[in-house]
C-alpha cells in the first residue's frame, strides 16, 4: 500500500472519533487552560523570549514560570498556526486532528513492520478507538497527555525500525522522539521510562545482539535525555522555589486514586471527576472487544511455532508492560508509591493506563495474524470485521458532555482575564510566598511613591525599560514575582533590589536625578539552565550529526 493510501486510511478511520473536533463551538472540559496557555506561549515568543519559560499574565498579573514546569510541546506544536494568526482554539484542533493521525500512523507501521499489514490496520484502529483516548479527549481534555502517548507509539515504532536496521540515524530518531515524550508530558515520561527501557532489553535479548547494539541503546537514552534537558533540569531542580507542592496534596495525593481491576472491565461513562472506591466520575474501561482480541493473542502467543522470535519477543515485552501497569494502577502497589517518593507527583496511578492504551494496543491488533495463512481476502476481511467492531462499540464515547454557547466562557486569550481567572485554575509554579491573601492584578506593571516622569520604553514578557526623571529618592515598585533568574540593571549596571514581604515582588530604590535614569531588568538563565540549554543544543548537534552522516553522499560514495 502506497503511502498516500495510508494517509487517506488514517484520516478515514479517525475522523469518526474526531467529529466534535469540526464543529465551530467546542466543549467543556476538566482542563480548560489550553487557550490561555497558547496565548502566553506565543506572547513570549513574539517578544523574544525562547526557549519560553515564562507567563507574563499568569500569576494573577504577576508573572509566574509556567514552562519552566509545564511540558511545553503541545503549545509549541499549537504555536506553528496560532502563530500565523489562526484563532487559538482552531490551532488546538488542528493539533489533536494531526495527533490522532499521528498515533494510528505510528501504530500501524508498528504492527505492520512487525507482523503484516493486517496487524497493522487492527492495532492502529484499537488505538484510535481504545475508551482510554476518549476520556482524555473528551472528558479531562488532557490534550498534552495525548501528545505524549503518540509519541510514545512513534518511538516504539522507530525501535522497530531500529531493529530491523541497527543505524545511528535510527539511533537518533528514537532520541528525538523519545526527548519528546518528556516535552510533551513529563509524567508520562517517567512512567514511561523504566518501561522503555525494558523494551530495549527486551529487544535485544530477544536478537542476541552485540556490543554495538549496547553503545547504540546507551546513545539512546543519553541523547533523548540531552535532548529534553533544557526542560527536564530546571523543571526537576527548581520546583523548590514554587507552590509546587501542592500538586501532591489533597485532591491531587495518589492515595485517593487507586484503580480495582473490575473497573478496567467494566465501569460506567460519564464526565465527573476520580474519586476513592469504584464510583469515579469517568470511566476507566479497557474495551470489552479490545479485551477478547487480546485474548486471541495470547492463545497464539501459547503455540509459538506460528511466530518468528522478534515477534514473540514483542509480545512478551508488551505483555509485561500492560501487565505492570495495571498492576501500578492498582491498590496492589500501593507501597511501592509510598517508597518512591517522585512517583507522588504522578497524582493518578490511573495514568498508567497510557501504557496499557499503547502496548495494549498492539496486543490486539496482533490477534489478526493468526489468518496469516488464509487469502488475501479472507484475511482483509477479517481486518475490515474487527475494525468495524472496534469503531462500533466504542464510537459512544467520543464525544462531549455538552456543547458551550459561547467558546470565550471557557476558552479566551484576553490578558486581563487570564491574569484575573485563568489564574486561579492554574496557581501551581507561582512563586513560593506566605501571603495570606492573593492580592488582586496590578493595574500598572510598573509604579512608584510619588509623582514622577516614568517612560515605559520597553515592556515584554522577559525584559523591560524604563526612564525615570524624579526630585525625590523614591521607591520603584515592580509588580513582578520574583523568580530565580530575573536581574535589575541601574544605568546599564546590576543592582541590588528588595523583595516585598509575603508576596515577593520586586522593589527598588530610584535615586534623584535631574536626568533620567535607566531602569531596566531581565528575565535571564539562572546556571541550572544555562547547563540544561547547552546539554539540549549539544545533544542536538548530535543528533543531526548522525541522522546527516547516514544521507551524506560523498562518504556513501566513498563507502
Amino acid at each position: 500500500m502506497k503511502w498516500w493510501l495510508r494517509l487517506l486510511l488514517a484520516i478515514s478511520i479517525c475522523l469518526p472519533a474526531l467529529g466534535p473536533f469540526f464543529k465551530s463551538q467546542f466543549f467543556s472540559l476538566h482542563d480548560w487552560t489550553h487557550a490561555a496557555r497558547l496565548y502566553e506561549m506565543d506572547q513570549g515568543l513574539k517578544d523574544g523570549h525562547f526557549p519560553v519559560r515564562w507567563a507574563k499574565d499568569l500569576g494573577f498579573g504577576y508573572g509566574l514560570p509556567q514552562f519552566n514546569f509545564y511540558a511545553p510541546l503541545f503549545y509549541y506544536l499549537a504555536e506553528l498556526v496560532y502563530g500565523w494568526g489562526v484563532p487559538a482554539l482552531v490551532s488546538i484542533k488542528l493539533v489533536v486532528i494531526a495527533n490522532f493521525i499521528a498515533a494510528f500512523l505510528a501504530m500501524e507501521y508498528w504492527g505492520r513492520k512487525m507482523f503484516n499489514q493486517y496487524v497493522g490496520l487492527t492495532a492502529a484502529t484499537a488505538f484510535i478507538y481504545i475508551p482510554y483516548r476518549a476520556v482524555n479527549t473528551y472528558v479531562r481534555g488532557a490534550l498534552a497527555e495525548l501528545t505524549a502517548i503518540t509519541l510514545l507509539a512513534i518511538t516504539l515504532a522507530l525501535l522497530v525500525r531500529w531493529q530491523q536496521r541497527r543505524s545511528w540515524a535510527n539511533t537518533a530518531w528514537i532520541a528525538l522522539a523519545w526527548a519528546g515524550i518528556w516535552t510533551a508530558h513529563n509524567l508520562i515520561g517517567m512512567i514511561s521510562f523504566p518501561l522503555v527501557i525494558m523494551t530495549l532489553i527486551g529487544v535485544w535479548l530477544s536478537d542476541r545482539s552485540g556490543v554495538k547494539a549496547i553503545k547504540q541503546m546507551v546513545c539512546m537514552v543519553g541523547l533523548s535525555l540531552g535532548i529534553a534537558a533544557f526542560y527536564l533540569l530546571p523543571m526537576g531542580l527548581e520546583h523548590q522555589y514554587t507552590m509546587a507542592f501542592g500538586l501532591t496534596t489533597g485532591f491531587s495525593d495518589f492515595h485517593h486514586h487507586f484503580l480495582y481491576l473490575r473497573q478496567l472491565i467494566n465501569s460506567a461513562w460519564g464526565y465527573g471527576g476520580s474519586i476513592f472506591g469504584v464510583n469515579d466520575g469517568l470511566s476507566f474501561r479497557i474495551g470489552n472487544l479490545h479485551l477478547a482480541l487480546t485474548g486471541v493473542t495470547l492463545l497464539m502467543l501459547s503455540k509459538r511455532r506460528w511466530l518468528k522470535r522478534q515477534q514473540q519477543g514483542w509480545l512478551w515485552i508488551s505483555l509485561l508492560a500492560v501487565v505492570l501497569a495495571i498492576l501500578m494502577s492498582t491498590f496492589k502497589t500501593q507501597f511501592i508509591w509510598e517508597r518512591v517518593s517522585f512517583l507522588k507527583f504522578v497524582q493518578f496511578p490511573w495514568r498508567y493506563l497510557a501504557i496499557v492504551m499503547t502496548y495494549g494496543s498492539m496486543l490486539t491488533g496482533a490477534a489478526i495474524y493468526w489468518t496469516y495463512k488464509l487469502s488475501r481476502f479472507k484475511q482483509t476481511l477479517v481486518t475490515v470485521m474487527a475494525g468495524l467492531g472496534l469503531i462500533v462499540l466504542n464510537l459512544q464515547y467520543f464525544k462531549p458532555e455538552k456543547f458551550l454557547t459561547d467558546n470565550e466562557t471557557l476558552y479566551y486569550t484576553d490578558p486581563q482575564r487570564i491574569a484575573r481567572e485563568m489564574s486561579r485554575i492554574i496557581p501551581d509554579f507561582i512563586s513560593r510566598h506566605e501571603a495570606e491573601v492573593v492580592p488582586p492584578p496590578p493595574s500598572r506593571r510598573f509604579s512608584l511613591e510619588d509623582k514622577a516622569d516614568l517612560a515605559v520604553e520597553i515592556d515584554r514578557t522577559q525584559e523591560f525599560s524604563l526612564r525615570i526623571k524624579s526630585a525625590t529618592e523614591q521607591m520603584l515598585t515592580i509588580n513582578i514575582l520574583y523568580f530565580p533568574g530575573w536581574k535589575l540593571y541601574l544605568d546599564g549596571q546590576e543592582t541590588g533590589f528588595h523583595l516585598n514581604q509575603g508576596w515577593p515582588t520586586m522593589r527598588l530604590m530610584v535615586p534623584a536625578s535631574e536626568e533620567p535614569v535607566l531602569i531596566s531588568g531581565k528575565f535571564g538563565e539562572a546556571p541550572i539552565r544555562v547547563i540544561a540549554n547547552s546539554l539540549t543544543i549539544l545533544a542536538l548537534g548530535v543528533s543531526a550529526y548522525l541522522i546527516l552522516r547516514q544521507h551524506d553522499p560523498i562518504r556513501k560514495h566513498q563507502a
